[in-house]
């Protein structure tokens, strides 16, 4: 499999960010990175496959933790949606 290259949106990174949360910059990458790999893959959506799609992939763990240990709450995501 090819890995694939590709440069954030402006509208992406807008959109991932508009909620206002509180994220590291490792964080940031990897939400970045996500929805990137989300957009290409036509893979399963697995974090690790995700994580694959990505020319500097990070390891499968540190992806997970952002997502598990997230400084979030789910109703702020979606408040930050409409």
């Amino acid at each position: 499999m090819l890995r694939r290259i590709v440069t954030n949106s402006v509208e992406l990174v807008k959109f991932i960010f508009a909620p206002g949360l509180t994220l590291s910059r490792p964080q940031k990458q990897h939400l970045l990175n996500l929805a990137d790999a989300l957009v290409v893959s036509e893979e399963r959506k697995t974090i690790a496959n995700l994580n694959r799609q990505l020319v500097e992939a990070k390891d499968d763990l540190s992806v997970h933790h952002t997502m598990r240990d997230s400084p979030w709450q789910a109703q702020d995501v979606r408040a930050g949606r409409c």
